[in-house]
């Protein structure tokens, strides 16, 4: 019976500390994803490789390379820093 309480209670605990968990991780992140839309829709001839990989730079927080990177492949000012905005912002 001892070791019946004593299996409850780790199991119990292990619960609380992985619902715990959960309560702390972060509901929103960045998207690069909505980046590459509005950058893609802006300038389909644009290599589509060339736009992930700066609006991943956006989405990780670089904004300032995002955009650079934007406009040395032939993006406008505007649109690359619309898009690379657009990456840094958090998800719902």
């Amino acid at each position: 019976m001892r070791i019946a309480r004593r299996l409850a209670a780790v199991c119990a605990g292990a619960a609380l500390a992985l619902g715990g968990l959960t309560a702390v991780a972060p509901a929103a992140h960045a998207t690069a994803e909505e980046c590459v839309t509005h950058v893609s829709d802006a300038s389909p001839s644009t290599d589509k490789e060339e736009i992930n990989n700066a609006c991943e730079a956006g989405a990780e927080g670089d904004v300032t390379e995002c955009v650079q990177a934007l406009t040395a492949a032939g993006i406008k000012p505007e649109v690359a820093k619309e898009g690379c905005t657009r990456a840094a912002q958090e998800e719902d």
